[in-house]
């Protein structure tokens, strides 16, 4: 598994992925919420690749002091954690290179 910068021939596939997660709503457009992440200045979706096809993501940001997880589902044909699991030491260690003190997962409400 390769963790990258999620590449934009794989938007699609990515946006998809959230979709059959039950991670989209109705009210945020996640092709959007996806490339404005991808553009900001303390955020990106890293993907998890396997040979080359998308097996996860992460979405991630940070305030100035901590760093955020969001947005990590792995795709159904994966070993459910492992992408999130194997993402999250290079998500950390991203966050806390751009200045954040530690990083986190943000998980929505019904998750808990």
């Amino acid at each position: 598994m390769e963790i990258v910068d999620l590449p934009e021939h794989l938007y699609a596939n990515a946006v998809a992925l959230w979709d059959e997660a039950g991670l989209t709503r109705p009210w945020n457009d996640p092709d959007a919420d996806l490339r404005r992440a991808m553009v900001g200045l303390t955020s990106a979706v890293l993907a998890a690749l396997v040979d080359g096809s998308l097996s996860g993501t992460a979405m991630v940001g940070h305030d100035g002091l901590r760093g955020w997880i969001y947005t990590s589902p792995s795709h159904p044909r994966v070993s459910a954690p492992a992408p999130a699991r194997r993402s999250a030491t290079p998500t950390r260690s991203a966050s806390c290179s751009v200045g954040s003190s530690r990083a986190g997962p943000q998980r929505p409400r019904t998750d808990r």
